[in-house]
């Protein structure tokens, strides 16, 4: 951090600058990007404005808004010292394709274009960034096999403890969104008593409080600090997790590795919610159900479930204890129990 003398309207003004990464260990060329920084406040003077800001300039912005910094890297390598308006369609796309030469346009969309519009949206900057052809997202959720897959693999993991499995049962069992899951404290939040757990600071403000199933409430019961003031999951050992934790933040790298290990393919804790919403509606088909369990306040939120929910996806998460619907819960249990009676 420093101050750097500028000229404006003919008066002398102090700007401060905030410190910023040339992310380089060699000092000739971080010299080299300092005189670049330097000369865009002089160009300020000459064109009596402030120097311009840079979409590196914009992802501290979003970073220090405690945004997640995945995908960024390769992101700033390419960008950083791009003025804004020389941000482009056409520079933005030959990057990508020189970051990423061999990915599906799908990874393109999620690791290079979705990323630098998110930076560009939290800035409010129109521009509207066009997404590449044939990248159109996807609803993808996991099977009751790969839940149950990854919630063992959270439970198997190389340092084991009883948050990692209690926090994936967390996700498929409510639905939440993972930044909401490490935002609940383990005294006000959740009550093993009557098998509820509420959602405060949510995305779009609203509070909710949901039912727990039978095995995520069991998962919950293992936990030491269940009843304690301060966050309710924690790293092995109990420390709690940074604040800025962010759906596919570095915190929950664990998550990736149990789907990996899992053999779930492009995994991230996001799915998760897809997952339960799909299993809820192949159960239940109610949807007003649904978005008030999810938090939702657009009625075509749910409309992409209605359409991809398959009836038997329903009953395989039931007979894994992902029930959502008691009767059809039930109904499986004595279909099966007459199976053993013949």
């Amino acid at each position: 951090m420093g101050t750097v003398t500028v000229w404006r309207n003919g008066r002398k003004r102090q700007l401060t600058i905030k410190p910023q990464s040339t992310r380089t260990s060699d000092r000739a060329e971080a010299e080299a990007i300092l005189l670049q920084i330097a000369s865009r406040y002089q160009r300020g003077n000459i064109e009596n404005r402030d120097a311009p800001q840079t979409f590196g300039d914009l992802v501290n912005t979003y970073l220090d808004a405690g945004k997640s910094d995945r995908y960024l890297v390769p992101i700033l390598r390419a960008l950083a010292d791009l003025e804004v308006p020389e941000l482009t369609q056409a520079k933005i796309d030959a990057e990508a394709r020189k970051a990423y030469p061999n990915a599906s346009s799908a990874t393109i969309r999620r690791q290079w274009h979705g990323v630098i519009s998110a930076v560009i949206r939290h800035s409010r900057i129109p521009f509207a960034l066009t997404l590449p052809e044939g990248s159109r997202s996807t609803t993808r959720f996991c099977t009751p096999k790969e839940a149950e897959a990854i919630v063992r693999e959270c439970a198997a993991g190389r340092y084991k403890d009883a948050w990692k499995p209690a926090l994936a049962e967390t996700l498929f069992g409510t639905g939440c969104r993972a930044g909401e899951a490490m935002k609940l404290d383990g005294a006000r939040d959740v009550s093993l008593e009557y098998r509820t757990m509420t959602f405060r600071d949510t995305k779009n403000g609203t509070e909710r409080t949901v039912e727990l199933l039978p095995r995520t409430l069991a998962a919950l019961s293992r936990l030491e600090n269940v009843g304690r003031p301060g966050p309710l999951f924690r790293k092995p050992g109990g420390g709690a997790y940074a604040e800025k934790v962010e759906v596919g933040g570095h915190q929950l790298r664990f998550l990736y590795a149990a789907a990996e290990r899992a053999g779930v393919r492009e995994f991230h804790p996001h799915m998760t919610r897809h997952t339960f919403a799909t299993w809820y509606y192949a159960q239940t088909h109610d949807t007003l159900g649904l978005r008030r369990r999810c938090g939702w306040r657009q009625p075509s939120m749910v409309d992409r479930y209605t359409h991809i929910a398959p009836a038997q996806i329903g009953l395989d998460a039931i007979a894994l204890g992902w029930d959502f619907r008691e009767k059809v819960g039930a109904a499986l249990e004595h279909a099966q129990s007459e199976e053993k009676k013949a």
